[in-house]
């Protein structure tokens, strides 16, 4: 059964980025939707952002982190080659 990334070593880096970039995600991004973007846990967005592997920013009294679309589809794109 051929799921929907099989074929996707025939793309270039370049290539992989600008499609990403397709999606329709916003532009600063909260935990969840981080996590359902890379369909992962929000526990391990956290730890990933503890251990400072991915890029996060943090806002407000409680610290909430926020990401940009870009340092996410940059973690993506290192982590996939």
């Amino acid at each position: 059964m051929k799921g929907r990334f099989d074929d996707v070593e025939r793309f270039s880096r370049k290539e992989k980025e600008m499609a990403i970039f397709d999606f329709q995600l916003p532009e600063l991004m909260t935990t969840r939707e981080v996590a359902e973007f890379l369909r992962v846990s929000e526990a391990s967005v956290r730890r990933w952002t503890n251990g400072r592997i991915l890029k996060c920013y943090r806002i407000g009294r409680s610290d909430e982190r926020r990401f940009f679309k870009q340092d996410v589809v940059q973690f993506l794109t290192e982590r996939a080659s």
